[in-house]
């Protein structure tokens, strides 16, 4: 039997066709944007540019990530995105963030997601 029906992405055991692939892969980036800006110290290095984990691992280790809140931040946004890979210690986040950044993270925890 020839199943035809197409699924969201991932799921196993039905085909994909490419536009629902790429719309979710854009959805995807869209969102890792938003989530990553709406971090004060994340939005103001990255304000409305396009989502890329390169440039996220690069501020990451970037001698300029020098505050805490914003090192904690773009460790938190590289769990969203892979959570397997990129470790997130929340105990550390809520010592360091101040009330802004705590409130970016109650938003997402409000209806989390992951990439």
């Amino acid at each position: 039997m020839n199943d035809t029906r197409t699924r969201s992405a991932g799921t196993p055991g039905f085909p994909i066709n490419e536009p629902t692939l790429v719309a979710h892969h854009l959805r995807t980036e869209r969102r890792m944007a938003a989530l990553r800006d709406s971090f004060p110290t994340l939005r103001s290095r990255f304000d409305g540019q396009p989502w890329d984990v390169d440039e996220m691992l690069e501020w990451q280790h970037s001698k300029y990530n020098t505050s805490s809140g914003s090192q904690v931040a773009t460790d938190f946004v590289l769990h969203v995105w892979n959570y397997c890979r990129f470790p997130f210690d929340l105990g550390r986040a809520l010592n360091v963030w101040d009330t802004n950044h705590r409130e970016a993270w109650m938003a997402w925890a409000r209806d989390p997601w992951f990439a």
